[in-house]
């Protein structure tokens, strides 16, 4: 899932530094400073205190590895740096592996010095994300919040959350996911659901752990579920 994020102004304005070589070369530590570069809006408004750039109408941003779109966005400086924006969000980032990811979004704001951004739907709606990578295909996920962990290389999907893929769908109220190694965990009674080359299967419990993309699955905790062949014969012997 690797990065995805923000902001834009009229003619042409910075947020603070405009892309170096090392975004452009799109390695996986930098996960979020992707946010201080050059940006286009119908109009913009100036602060100087506290320093504060509002950008207001067709906001966006677009370069060869990088698009982004929002109907507002604030970059505003307190104790720490934050970014904000609202209104019909469009992400996109390409990867130099190949890989794409996409988010959707009502209202999203990132925390600079923490590193640390959220994701929010409209009310009653939901963030959507879609990432594809030469390796695994493409999976898409649905859920209330999102999270972005700079430190941690870490991706938390939060509330009614459901994952689907080519072979792997799940759904749970929680799960995370670490982009370094492709891992998933599964929190708050998860259901998963597969088909592998000689077996479909589901199973549920209280947690569970997906190791290279769902080809290593850890269940726990009042584990449930069956395993069916090809020849149709079912076994649900699968229960703790």
């Amino acid at each position: 899932m690797k990065k995805i994020y923000l902001l834009i102004a009229l003619a042409v304005f910075t947020f603070g530094s405009v892309l170096s070589e090392d975004i452009i070369k799109s390695k996986k530590e930098d996960f979020f400073s992707i946010l201080d570069f050059v940006v286009r809006s119908k109009k913009v408004i100036v602060k100087k205190n506290p320093p504060e750039k509002e950008f207001i109408g067709d906001v966006s941003y677009k370069n060869p590895y990088y698009e982004f779109k929002s109907d507002w966005a604030l970059a505003k400086q307190l104790r720490e740096m934050i970014y904000y924006a609202k209104g019909n969000i469009y992400a996109k980032r390409k990867w130099s592996d190949g890989a794409v990811t996409e988010a959707f979004c009502h209202e999203t704001n990132y925390n600079k010095t923490k590193g640390i951004a959220e994701m929010f739907p409209e009310k009653n709606g939901y963030v959507k994300i879609i990432h594809f990578e030469p390796v695994h295909g493409k999976w898409e996920s649905t859920s209330k919040k999102v999270i972005f962990n700079e430190k941690e290389k870490r991706v938390d999907l939060i509330g009614e959350v459901n994952i689907v893929s080519e072979k792997n769908n799940a759904s749970a109220e929680k799960i995370s996911y670490y982009y370094l190694d492709d891992s998933f965990k599964f929190s708050g009674n998860p259901i998963i659901q597969g088909t592998h080359k000689d077996y479909e299967f589901a199973v549920t419990g209280k947690e569970a752990v997906s190791r290279d993309f769902f080809n290593n699955l850890e269940v726990s905790g009042k584990v449930k579920g069956w395993i069916k062949n090809k020849k149709g014969d079912l076994n649900d012997a699968v229960k703790m």
